[in-house]
C-alpha cells in the first residue's frame, strides 16, 4: 500500500471519528438549550455542569462504539490478510480473503489479494501440467530410441529390419530435437515483451519458401496449392514469422486429405495485412477449436506422433508480441480456414 493511501485511510478514519464526536456534542448542546428553554433543567451553574458532563460522557461513548465499528472494517480484514498471507507463502493457493469493507482502499486490497492468489494458483497448475506434459513428451521418443537401439544389437537382423530400426531412431531423434527447440523458443518468448531482431523482408516470398520447405510432406499426399498473394514487404522478425507460416501451413498439410487443395491468399487492406490458409482436411470440433492454442493440446490423436502440441502455442505467442491476431473457422469433415491479421502500419 502506498504512502498516499495510508494517509488517506488514516485521514478518513480521523475525520469520521471527529465528525461523530462533533455531531454528538452538537446534539448535546442543542438538547441542553431546548431543555433549558422548556425548563427541564435548572438555569444554574450546577445544572449546566451536569448537562455538559452528561453530553461529554455520551459523546465519548458514542465515539468509542463508532471507533469499534469503523475499526472492524480496517482491523479485521488486515488481521485475516496477515494470516492468509502466511498460508499463501507456504503454497496454499486456495486461501481467499472473504471479507467486506466500506472503505474503498481496504476493499481494493482485499480484491487484489484474492486476484493475486487466484493467479498464483493458476500459474502453479499450469506449471505442474507443463512439467508433466514435457516429461511425457520426452519419455516417448527417448523410450523409442532406446528400444530400437537395443534391437539393432541383434546380430541376426536382416538388412530391411536394420534399415527400418535406423529410420525409427532418426524419426524419434528429430522429433525430440523439434520438441526441445519448441520448448526453448516458447520459454524465451514467454519471458520477453519486445522483439528486437526486426528487419524488412518480403512476406509473400517468405510464404513461398515455407511451402517449398514442406514439399516432401505435401507432395507425398498429392496436395495442390492455389496461391494468390500481393507483393508485401514487412518489418518484423523474419525468423519468427517463418515459424508462424511453417506451423500454420504444416498443419494444413498434415490434416489435409490426399489429392486435395490448399488455398493461400495474402492481401493488403487499410488496417491489416491478411494471410489466409484454407484446407480441405478433417476439420476441428468445437472443443478442439477452444483449446487449439493450449500447450501440448492435440485434438486429433491419430496424428500425435507427427507433432508435439506446441506449434500453435508458438504461433499465438509470436502474433501477440507483434500486436497481431488470428481467427480460425473449422468444421469436422469440412476443412479449416486459418486467417492471420497483421498490423498494416509495418508494411511497405
Amino acid at each position: 500500500m502506498t504512502r498516499d493511501k495510508k494517509w488517506r485511510i488514516g485521514l478518513y478514519y480521523i475525520i469520521l471519528l471527529a465528525s461523530v464526536m462533533a455531531g454528538t456534542i452538537l446534539f448535546g448542546v442543542v438538547t441542553v438549550v431546548v431543555f433549558k428553554y422548556f425548563g427541564v433543567i435548572e438555569s444554574s451553574e450546577s445544572g449546566y455542569t451536569i448537562a455538559l458532563i452528561t453530553t461529554i460522557i455520551i459523546s465519548v461513548l458514542v465515539t468509542f462504539f463508532a471507533a469499534l465499528m469503523l475499526g472492524k472494517n480496517i482491523i479485521d480484514p488486515v488481521t485475516k490478510l496477515s494470516d492468509l498471507s502466511r498460508r499463501v507463502a507456504k503454497g496454499d493457493f486456495n486461501a481467499t480473503l472473504d471479507a467486506k469493507s466500506y472503505i474503498d482502499e481496504i476493499q481494493t486490497v482485499i480484491n487484489s489479494f484474492n486476484a493475486m492468489v487466484k493467479e498464483l494458483g493458476t500459474n502453479e497448475a499450469l506449471s505442474n501440467d507443463f512439467v508433466t506434459n514435457v516429461s511425457h513428451e520426452f519419455k516417448t521418443p527417448i523410450a523409442a530410441i532406446e528400444g530400437y537401439a537395443t534391437l539393432l544389437q541383434e546380430k541376426a537382423l536382416s538388412d530391411d529390419e536394420r534399415e527400418e530400426y535406423i529410420e525409427k531412431i532418426l524419426f524419434n531423434s528429430k522429433r525430440l530435437s523439434t520438441l526441445t527447440g519448441n520448448i526453448l523458443l516458447l520459454s524465451k518468448l514467454e519471458t520477453q515483451n519486445i522483439i528486437t531482431d526486426k528487419s524488412w523482408f518480403s512476406l509473400d516470398e517468405q510464404i513461398r519458401k515455407c511451402i517449398l520447405s514442406l514439399e516432401s510432406k505435401w507432395s507425398e499426399k498429392g496436395i495442390d496449392f492455389n496461391i494468390e498473394m500481393d507483393k508485401v514487404w514487412y518489418y518484423a522478425s523474419e525468423n519468427l514469422f517463418f515459424t508462424v507460416w511453417t506451423n500454420i501451413i504444416g498443419n494444413a498439410v498434415k490434416y489435409s486429405k490426399e489429392n486435395s487443395t490448399i488455398d493461400i491468399t495474402l492481401e493488403k487492406s487499410v488496417d491489416f495485412i491478411i494471410v489466409t490458409v484454407t484446407d480441405e482436411g478433417v476439420g476441428m470440433s468445437p472443443e478442439t477449436l477452444e483449446h487449439m492454442f493450449d500447450k501440448f493440446y492435440q485434438g486429433d490423436l491419430s496424428h500425435r506422433a507427427e507433432g508435439n502440441g506446441l506449434g500453435l502455442t508458438l504461433v499465438k505467442r509470436i502474433l501477440d508480441l507483434c500486436n497481431a491476431h488470428a481467427e480460425v473457422k473449422s468444421q469436422l469433415g469440412a476443412g479449416t480456414e486459418f486467417t492471420v491479421f497483421l498490423p498494416a502500419d509495418r508494411a511497405e
